[in-house]
């Protein structure tokens, strides 16, 4: 008997954000397997392999424990897969036991950089503009200070819209958008905390109502532009797939929780090098890669979804996700390094990649 009622009472509780936080526990790296899905299609029939240095595994020397090697150093802090490419060829790759170059990853917040590309490219095509307010797009917002939030707002984390991203906490805001399964009936209650346009507060829910703006402006879903527009386009040799909130309610998390292979992510970072071109076709505008990134990397922490280290005078910057999700971007050195993982680790996770980009001789052959 007490065993019937403890399932009726997980039943219940499944039915909440807050019971799925509890029966769920903690964002894992497997979550992209508890959640609906989109699939958003590679174009098989085209796809592009990075050269590699050399048939001999690689390792590198740059570790503060002289007792571990590299992989066990990054290992021992929660890493699942490690890259980096200098100058379009692989330096070095490594995966955790049981993974591969065909495992899937998810992206939690690195998505967010992604959305501000899709961002960028709905604006060249004329379908929204930056100064436009969101309710143009949201009739779920209509008659709500929300409506007056601009596009640019949201892509810069100033929307002031009244949000708790708060990973522990079953009741906070950033629990009910990632559990719940009704996200357009979440925007309906929104409230702002400050004034739109002047107080920067990262939050998860910009980058989510962003991703509707995109749906609404475009006329598709956000998983489908972004096959579209850029998966399909940069050679990726796998499918990828955003989660939804519900097989009812089918919107997708466009906040996070996109899912792809390792050498796949490495492709945007390609795409970013590039000035935004992909075999000579233009598929990021150049302006807007210039806008979002290089007028900010050396005077913002954080502007148009991206993340830009304080500790370089480099022309880098960084697209990051909860447990150490990282695409790292360093244009002086035409190197980008992907990190993957289960934990975040007591790593600094971009004073190590801005190392390994600036320093060549680090990389050498296992066997040496």
């Amino acid at each position: 008997m007490i065993r019937v009622f403890f399932l009726i009472f997980l039943m219940g509780l499944s039915g909440c954000h807050v019971g799925r936080f509890v029966i769920y526990n903690f964002a894992d790296y497997k979550d992209y397997r508890k959640f609906p899905v989109h699939t958003v299609h590679a174009d098989s029939s085209n796809t592009y392999t990075f050269p590699e240095i050399g048939d001999e595994q690689r390792t590198i020397s740059a570790f503060p424990d002289e007792h571990d090697s590299f992989e066990d150093w990054i290992e021992k802090h929660g890493t699942l897969a490690f890259m980096v490419i200098r100058n379009d060829t692989i330096q070095y790759e490594w995966y955790k036991k049981d993974f591969d170059r065909t495992s899937i990853f998810t992206s939690f917040s690195l998505m967010k950089s992604i959305v501000s590309m899709l961002a960028g490219i709905a604006i060249e095509e004329g379908r929204l503009n930056l100064s436009d307010e969101i309710g143009e797009y949201l009739p779920e917002i209509k008659d709500t200070a929300v409506q007056k939030v601009q596009v640019d707002d949201l892509l810069n984390m100033t929307s002031g819209i009244k949000f708790k991203e708060s990973y522990f906490n079953p009741f906070a805001s950033i629990a009910r958008l990632y559990y719940g399964r009704r996200i357009l009936r979440y925007i309906r209650n929104l409230k702002l905390e400050h004034p739109p346009g002047g107080h920067f507060h990262y939050c998860s829910m910009d980058t989510q109502l962003l991703s509707l703006v995109i749906e609404r402006a475009t006329g598709t879903t956000i998983s489908e532009y972004m096959e579209q527009r850029i998966w399909s386009q940069i050679s990726t040799a796998y499918d990828a797939t955003w989660n939804v909130d519900s097989k009812r309610h089918d919107t997708e998390k466009g906040f996070a929780c996109f899912n792809a292979t390792m050498v796949d992510y490495a492709k945007l970072g390609k795409l970013m090098l590039q000035n935004g071109k992909w075999n000579d076709e233009q598929i990021i505008p150049a302006g807007w890669i210039e806008r979002s990134v290089r007028q900010n990397a050396l005077t913002e922490r954080y502007a148009y979804q991206w993340w830009f280290p304080t500790s370089t005078d480099d022309l880098d910057y960084v697209a990051q996700g909860i447990l150490g999700q990282y695409l790292y971007i360093n244009e002086e050195s035409n190197t980008i390094v992907l990190r993957f993982g289960k934990k975040w680790g007591k790593i600094n996770w971009t004073d190590l990649f801005y190392k390994l980009s600036s320093k060549p001789a680090l990389f050498v052959n296992s066997g040496d």
